[in-house]
């Protein structure tokens, strides 16, 4: 039930959202803005209190599943849209008289005979917070999905698992980033291929960054890539589409990513976050066959459309050598 309380959450910030108010929602200790509020302003004082406390609602309802996710001290302030706040003491709660302090409570929580198509995007900085959004919206609605689906042994040993790997990551915002490959792991692990199908096919259909563009016109996987570069999942990409084949009519195509957030130096590639996108714009099933390291955090995957039934290679992918 986690995927749609944060879902919810999420909405009434956007509900409460202007992007041409003049006040916005900070971390009194670091001046900084976190996740679900990042780049969202306020027409006024009681719209941004209110959002903030929905934050607070919305980290402490992740903080079920990662004990460890970052406190942050909301305040309200009045002034430009990159406006920092000055630091204070941490034990402090006195504010400027341009801000306020939120109450949160218990909130501690892509031409030649191959007919190729190429497409592939400029290079940019990653953008940590859509990433760490991006991340906990998947993992939100993957929970919400496992819970439904009657998987409570999956989800207790994914979080198991995850609470023993985290120790390793030095950096408190990728946090989010090892959640969904454990997550990927744990599911290829734990679930059959056909479970695994049924469980990211519907919480592809209440993933909220997908539902608000599936209405694109474009072939699903380039809006996939896509959509996942302005994520920050990935920061460059090339599709290169093959012939269909000549006995099953097939289509397949190969697939590389540069950046990927998710590449890893084991045996396995994650492909949870690719799968659950595409499976929310396709109607055919996807199969990803094989993954190769082509260079430093660059992937070339291998996928073809309704190869299999159920599809295979939704969670993660073996590694092949070229």
């Amino acid at each position: 039930m986690v995927g749609r309380t944060l879902n919810d959450i999420r909405r009434r910030i956007d509900d409460l959202a202007d992007e041409t108010g003049s006040y916005g929602v900070f971390c009194g200790r670091s001046g900084e803005q976190f996740v679900p509020i990042t780049g969202r302003r306020f027409r006024d004082r009681e719209s941004a209190t209110e959002a903030a406390i929905f934050a607070a609602q919305y980290r402490s309802t992740l903080r079920e599943y990662d004990p460890q996710f970052p406190y942050y001290d909301p305040i309200v302030c009045e002034g430009p849209a990159h406006a920092r706040v000055p630091e204070r003491d941490p034990d402090s709660r006195s504010s400027a008289t341009t801000s306020s302090p939120i109450p949160t409570g218990g909130a501690r929580r892509s031409a030649d005979e191959r007919n190729t198509h190429r497409t592939e995007t400029d290079r940019r900085p990653p953008d940590d917070s859509r990433l760490i959004e991006y991340c906990h919206d998947v993992a939100a609605t993957v929970f919400e999905q496992l819970s439904e689906q009657g998987h409570d042994r999956v989800e207790t040993a994914l979080m198991n698992a995850y609470l023993e790997r985290v120790e390793t990551v030095a950096d408190r915002d990728r946090f989010c980033v090892e959640l969904l490959r454990t997550m990927a792991f744990e599911l290829d692990d734990r679930l059959s291929a056909a479970e695994q199908a049924r469980v990211l096919d519907a919480a592809a259909q209440r993933l909220p960054s997908t539902n608000e563009d599936t209405r694109d016109d474009r072939d699903p996987l380039e809006a996939t890539l896509s959509a996942l570069r302005s994520q920050s999942v990935i920061d460059s990409f090339t599709v290169d589409r093959h012939p269909p084949d000549g006995e099953t009519g097939r289509q397949s195509w190969t697939v590389t990513l540069g950046g990927y957030a998710f590449g890893t130096g084991s045996s396995r590639v994650p492909t949870l976050p690719i799968a659950i996108d595409l499976l929310s714009r396709s109607p055919d099933s996807v199969t990803v066959s094989a993954a190769s390291s082509v260079g430093t955090c660059e992937w070339r995957l291998e996928l073809v459309f309704a190869a299999e039934n159920p599809p295979r290679g939704l969670t993660t992918v073996s590694t092949v050598r070229e």
